[in-house]
């Protein structure tokens, strides 16, 4: 008798687990599909009148680029700030975003349009002494992420 249970218990855990792993995959499946669309965080390089798409069809050129940042080498009475305008554009509509890093007050470093965050991380090259910089030199270095967080 002993020997016509074990097979029958042996089917049932077996389905019984087999039950609770296709549970787990519906779950993780459809988590997977409520995400497509999103996007969580990208780091992008722009660069001056170069239009730059990024998640989901967002598109980002920089218009404007002002440096006023103290040369290295320099001792100045002010830092100085760099200010970067950067149109944003998603499906016809678009927004002017104005971003800068400096210690004057009205500057901000962070914006957003629709339902993402841009953050200026950084522009370099960083001015020296007795050395130009061209536009089409400039890197703008910029976090885009949802701001749903």
């Amino acid at each position: 008798m002993i020997t016509n249970l074990l097979p029958e218990h042996c089917v049932f855990l077996g389905m019984k687990w087999f039950g609770i792993l296709l549970l787990c995959i519906s779950i993780i499946s459809s988590c997977a599909k409520d995400g497509e669309g999103d996007f969580s965080r990208s780091n992008t390089i722009l660069r001056l009148g170069e239009a730059t798409t990024v998640a989901d069809d967002y598109e980002f050129r920089v218009d404007s680029l002002q440096d006023s940042r103290c040369p290295k080498g320099v001792e100045c009475i002010w830092a100085g700030q760099v200010e970067v305008q950067i149109m944003a554009a998603k499906e016809g509509e678009e927004q002017l975003i104005s971003l800068c890093l400096g210690p004057s007050e009205p500057c901000q470093s962070q914006d957003t349009f629709r339902d993402i965050r841009i953050t200026l991380d950084s522009v370099a090259p960083y001015p020296q002494i007795e050395q130009e910089i061209l536009a089409e030199d400039y890197l703008i270095f910029v976090t885009i992420e949802s701001a749903m967080r």
